[in-house]
């Protein structure tokens, strides 16, 4: 293989860098697009942290406003979106601190109803969903971010790798641990799950 091979960047990578640079010289158009792109899953994001929808809200689009007025020194050693996400995370994190929060994460599930629903059938699900809630939030903080990121945010473990500035052997590790917790902790919920499923 040659070198020049070796130092050629993938199209997404090579995509990301135009963006960054875009927005550094002042593209307000890129900038625009950006925010259309990521905002709906930072502010998923912010919400499992903040638990509130205006506070969520306020934390992203002060992450963009800081993205724009501090453009012209951007310095993203990562890729964009695990960039984005770990600015996100540092803000609510910044947040809950000061305002002395348990950091306890709200964990949403998102479940698809048939419109025929029946009311003993919403009530099932809605358990099962706290549950599921719960069993998450009993997580170890680290294993708990790595599973949300993954399953929620649908981060890859490198991206997760570079947000937690952890290696990708470790969010491998966690993710293990968290699927075995959590196997073994709602294992009771097989069988609503196979009567709900013959209703």
């Amino acid at each position: 293989m040659s070198g020049s091979m070796n130092t050629k960047k993938p199209a997404k990578q090579k995509n990301e860098l135009d963006i960054v640079d875009k927005i550094r010289n002042g593209d307000a158009y890129a900038f625009k697009e950006l925010f259309k792109t990521y905002y709906k899953p930072l502010l998923k994001n912010a919400l499992r942290y903040v638990r509130k929808i205006q506070i969520a809200e306020d934390i992203v689009e002060d992450v963009f406003l800081k993205i724009w007025e501090e453009r012209k020194r951007l310095n993203i050693n990562v890729s964009l979106k695990a960039y984005l996400f770990q600015m996100v995370r540092n803000h609510s994190l910044n947040y809950l601190k000061g305002k002395k929060i348990e950091l306890t994460d709200a964990f949403f599930l998102d479940i698809s109803l048939q419109s025929d629903i029946t009311t003993d059938q919403q009530a099932n699900i809605n358990e099962i969903t706290e549950h599921i809630q719960k069993a998450i939030s009993e997580l170890p903080e680290r294993s708990r971010s790595v599973f949300t990121m993954h399953r929620y945010d649908s981060l890859k473990y490198s991206e997760i790798a570079e947000v937690l500035n952890i290696t990708e052997g470790t969010v491998e590790t966690h993710m293990v641990r968290a699927l075995k917790f959590l196997r073994k902790r709602l294992a009771f919920l097989l069988s609503v799950l196979t009567v709900l499923s013959k209703m």
